[in-house]
């Protein structure tokens, strides 16, 4: 969240509490009884995200100048992701769960909308954050949103839900987010051609959100079909006509140099590479940005760790449905300009979470009961 409109926590606070949640849950919560089916989902992706995982943390403590760190951010990531596959997976009233999202993320963009017009509130720099913490991050969450608005059945009509989809499409153009902005339009079209519902419906959210957007142009522009160009052009290629990834080159060529050191095993994940240098002390503050989710692994983890990945991400595809594999084109797009699938500390979990939409999600609820450590857990229906 910005700093603008909310309060700042303390780093280690956040990792205590998210880890020692994570525990709990993954102990305490069973499955639910009545879908069995599920067990063997789990399992699969549990062995395969184990597989993944402590492949790479054994490759972390031969190849890593920073083994320690790159093992706990490993760790972090495991213990949070099943986390959230079990937890969510246990509860029977999940359209319930869905629905909440949907509200406190609906509740975010609307404030961001009346942020607009308010200088103040863009910390980062000129282009347009909201109530988030980077124009970056109003980006990523653009896609999120859209997607779990989507799947939600919280609204009813496809008219409204194209509204909101436009709004939030418009505040992640004023945020200048290319990753956020395809995302959401590879969200989108997922979403009508793989939807089950009829023509008439997805011809009609097509028009509302294009509709919409030309009417926002050509209000706040003027001269439309020029301003189309020139913000469409601006939008894309920035400030460098003649490179499209001349913000991401360096990134590019750091993961294709880490690549080349060691093909097969990579040079650490997650944690910067010195040749020769290795420190087993302990840190929060060493920060890396790889920015692209399977450059970064390239060079982090090599072809070995790659491939185990793929098998992570099959595992998962294979485990849902097609008609809502638009959950996942949002968590895959977002990482392929914001790589932020294994940091867990920040927004990694909301993606969890349409991950685990996506495998135990579109369930008719009979139950309101969420069975752990043998008590019950009461959820109220908010619709």
């Amino acid at each position: 969240m910005s700093s603008a409109v909310a309060a700042s926590c303390d780093p280690i606070i956040k990792w205590i509490v998210m880890l020692t949640t994570a525990l709990w849950i993954i102990i305490c919560t069973k499955s639910a009884e009545k879908y069995p089916e599920n067990q063997k989902i789990i399992n699969g992706i549990i062995l395969s995200c184990l597989l993944f995982s402590i492949t790479v943390a054994i490759f972390s403590f031969i190849v890593s100048s920073y083994p320690v760190i790159s093992v706990f951010k490993m760790i972090s990531f495991v213990l949070t992701f099943i986390a959230v596959m079990k937890g969510f997976e246990a509860i029977e009233n999940k359209n319930n769960v869905v629905n909440y999202f949907t509200v406190i993320l609906s509740l975010l963009f609307l404030v961001s909308i009346f942020l607009i017009p308010f200088s103040q509130f863009r910390i980062t720099n000129d282009y347009f954050q909201g109530v988030f913490n980077h124009v970056n991050m109003l980006g990523m969450m653009t896609p999120i949103y859209i997607a779990i608005l989507l799947y939600s059945d919280l609204i009813k009509s496809g008219f409204i839900k194209g509204l909101i989809v436009t709004s939030a499409i418009i505040m992640c153009i004023l945020s200048g987010s290319r990753t956020g902005l395809f995302a959401a339009v590879f969200v989108i079209v997922a979403y009508i051609f793989l939807g089950s519902f009829s023509t008439g419906k997805k011809i009609g959210v097509i028009t509302v959100v294009v509709l919409s957007i030309f009417f926002f142009l050509f209000v706040v522009q003027g001269d439309f079909w020029g301003s189309i160009q020139k913000e469409t052009a601006d939008f894309i290629w920035k400030t460098h006509e003649n490179d499209l990834f001349y913000s991401r080159q360096a990134i590019f060529e750091n993961a294709y140099d880490r690549f080349k050191k060691n093909i097969w095993l990579g040079t650490g994940f997650m944690v910067p590479y010195f040749p020769g240098a290795k420190s087993y002390l302990f840190s929060f503050d060493l920060i890396v940005e790889p920015s692209n989710l399977f450059l970064m692994l390239l060079g982090d983890t090599g072809i070995v760790g790659l491939s185990l990945f793929f098998i992570f991400i099959f595992v998962i595809i294979k485990g849902g449905k097609l008609k809502n594999i638009y959950l996942m084109i949002a968590v895959i797009m977002i990482n392929m300009g914001e790589m932020v699938l294994f940091s867990s500390n920040n927004n990694a979990i909301l993606l969890y979470f349409l991950i685990a939409v996506y495998l135990f999600g579109n369930r008719k609820d009979t139950a309101d009961e969420v069975k752990c450590c043998g008590s019950n857990l009461q959820c109220r229906s908010i619709s």
